[in-house]
């Protein structure tokens, strides 16, 4: 289990009502209502820089009061999802961007809040960095804008760089997708080498490096060879016929790539002296 701190935001502003434009370099992000003038901020974080297959346990947005400029009255902020494109310098109050009436998120505010405050985005989040919701940052806006109950944050402006807002991403260890383990290839036959050519079966070998290790267990030679196809119709000898004496054992590679493998083998002598072959088949992915 870990964490990341990603500070400070990629951009963050406030906009006033009855304002034109905004206050893009603004040391604090005003929220809420002071006289006739509605207050509400934007922030938005870059969270791209986060590894592949976290499985996000907590995040929080974290702000710092700067400072709360009615702590007798209680007021409970709230944090939207931002639903539409916005740029910092030119966004207005007139001119916000779209946002989920819905809060992902809500703090209720008293005179006992005095410095840090951590909004639950874990949801949120875990859709932005999933890719089924666009990251286009939040706003925050007092739920109730009819009485005057301004708070103010620390932007990323400050001088003071502990104050920047910042996300607190809790993950699990990540998730990696891991690969099938293919079981290794081990066929064992017995087969009788006789004057005319056999073949033992096809085999689908593509997966794997693989190996046929023929052992003469019987009383006469034989010859043996490796063969390839593609499609088990149209096969090609790859490499030499081997001659495999009694009590010898011998080893065919293949030169190429093939779906399909098998070994052909017959007594060396053309009159009916058959012998035994033991033949091991053995290979990994």
């Amino acid at each position: 289990m870990g964490f990341t701190i990603i500070k400070p935001p990629q951009k963050d502003t406030f906009v006033k009502q009855k304002s034109i434009g905004c206050k893009c370099f603004s040391k604090s992000l005003t929220v809420g209502r002071i006289g006739s003038k509605v207050y509400r901020s934007l922030i938005e974080f870059d969270i791209s820089q986060l590894p592949p297959f976290l499985k996000i346990s907590n995040a929080t947005l974290n702000l710092y009061l700067a400072p709360n400029t009615y702590p007798s009255i209680s007021k409970t902020v709230e944090v939207h999802q931002i639903l539409s494109e916005w740029c910092a310098r030119c966004v207005s109050f007139k001119h916000q961007p779209l946002f989920k009436p819905t809060p992902a998120a809500s703090l209720k505010l008293t005179k006992h809040h005095k410095n840090l405050i951590s909004f639950d985005l874990t949801s949120l989040i875990e859709k932005w960095y999933q890719g089924t919701e666009a990251n286009l940052g939040v706003l925050l806006k007092m739920a109730n804008e009819c009485f005057p109950n301004e708070i103010v944050f620390a932007s990323k402006e400050s001088p003071n760089s502990e104050s920047w807002p910042y996300l607190r991403i809790e993950y699990l260890d990540p998730a990696v997708p891991c690969k099938p383990v293919r079981p290794p290839l081990e066929v064992t036959l017995h087969v009788t080498a006789r004057k005319d050519a056999a073949f033992t079966d096809p085999i689908k070998t593509l997966p794997f490096n693989y190996t046929y290790i023929v052992t003469n267990v019987g009383s006469a030679p034989a010859l043996a060879h490796l063969q390839l196809s593609p499609d088990d119709h149209h096969w090609e000898t790859t490499g030499q016929t081997k001659t495999i004496n009694p009590g010898e054992q011998k080893f065919f590679v293949p030169d190429y790539i093939a779906k399909y493998s098998r070994l052909g083998y017959k007594s060396e002598h053309a009159d009916d002296h058959s012998t035994k072959l033991l033949i091991h088949i053995q290979g990994h992915s």
